[in-house]
């Protein structure tokens, strides 16, 4: 596939189209852009995907001609690129007047931009700068008098509708969908499945779908061939994400990422009318309504995790409210709700 299409408005991120990479990142930026072709009021979007560095560095110099063409520039940077590309892109954006919409993925910017004079300064003079989080939102303002700031939550592309289910007494069926490493989570779940054994015997399964991280993949394989209520089923089809999760029960992610934004897989249960149960990092509360939505566990407490997976198993009721719970709340993540938010950056005329 290209690397990159030219447009009036140009969306620039980590796309990740050669190797159809599917995390976080790439599927927010292909979610912008597709929205973006979807808005009334925006027309000819173009995307470069800075995979495409990994194929031949010219590409950096590509990426720089491409955003010196554009009219106006979506700019969805991970770390590195924001770190070492964005100052001469800032450059060209002011010498074009071309104005920037920073699409922020995740929850570290404010973290990031601490000891970094100069990125602060920039920062601070863009057009918009759009985080997952209210969390988030409010340390730019306070920490660093940035004024330019407005929450623009995940959102999904969808048409699906799960259909409503009458929660039963029989197994639990459990399901973690994310990159498939202990950073994860994936070792607080193996230990919990085990400790529910000893207690209550074969009361649930679970099912791992997502990328197995290669320095984890041995200690994930023996656990996998040790434990008989586990299974890896592979990476899932985006086309086939809300009609496999609505087959289960309830999404697990006990994250140990404290500066998580907003997951996906988070969003994506609720869409496919499931509730969750994570870990309480920094933004969960955000996202994740307690006994409503799902439940949290206390960070790094795989007692807890186990407690509340618990109370799932023995409260059935609970589970067959907190799917209603999660349906509601994925009403919260439209995709017109998202291209209202962005409407006034592309119909401004001062733009």
């Amino acid at each position: 596939m290209k690397n990159h299409d030219s447009g009036k408005t140009l969306v620039l991120g980590y796309f990740g189209y050669r190797t159809n990479q599917l995390d976080g990142q790439t599927i927010k930026t292909r979610n912008v852009y597709e929205m973006l072709r979807l808005a009334p009021y925006c027309d000819e979007v173009g995307f470069f995907d800075t995979e495409s560095f990994k194929e031949s560095k010219w590409n950096i110099l590509n990426m720089f001609l491409t955003v010196w063409k554009a009219q106006k520039l979506i700019y969805i940077p991970a770390h590195n690129n924001l770190k070492f590309f964005f100052p001469l892109i800032f450059l060209l954006t002011k010498i074009k007047r071309i104005p920037i919409a920073y699409v922020v993925v995740g929850g570290w910017l404010a973290d990031f931009i601490k000891t970094k004079k100069l990125l602060t300064k920039l920062l601070a003079k863009v057009d918009i700068i759009l985080p997952q989080t209210e969390d988030l939102t409010e340390r730019l303002q306070t920490e660093y008098g940035f004024k330019n700031v407005m929450t623009f939550p995940n959102f999904r592309i969808h048409d699906f509708e799960p259909h409503e289910t009458e929660v039963t007494n029989r197994n639990l069926r459990l399901v973690f969908m994310a990159r498939v490493r202990k950073m994860k989570g994936v070792d607080v779940v193996f230990e919990t499945i085990r400790a529910m054994k000893l207690k209550y015997g074969k009361v649930l399964s679970i099912d791992f779908y997502g990328p197995v991280f290669e320095e984890d993949r041995e200690y994930f394989e023996a656990q996998i061939e040790a434990i008989d209520e586990a299974t890896y089923k592979g990476e899932l089809d985006p086309s086939v994400i809300y009609k496999t999760l609505s087959n289960y029960d309830i999404l697990v992610l006990p994250t140990k990422y404290f500066t998580e934004g907003f997951p996906g897989s988070v969003l994506d249960a609720y869409i496919s009318g499931i509730p969750v149960i994570v870990s309480d990092w920094k933004y969960a509360k955000e996202f994740v309504e307690h006994e409503v939505s799902g439940l949290i566990f206390k960070w790094d407490n795989q007692s807890d995790f186990a407690l509340q997976l618990e109370r799932v198993h023995l409260d059935r009721e609970l589970l067959q409210n907190m799917k209603t719970g999660a349906r509601r709340h994925s009403k919260k993540y439209s995709v017109n709700k998202a291209m209202n938010l962005l409407e006034s950056f592309f119909t401004d005329k001062s733009n």
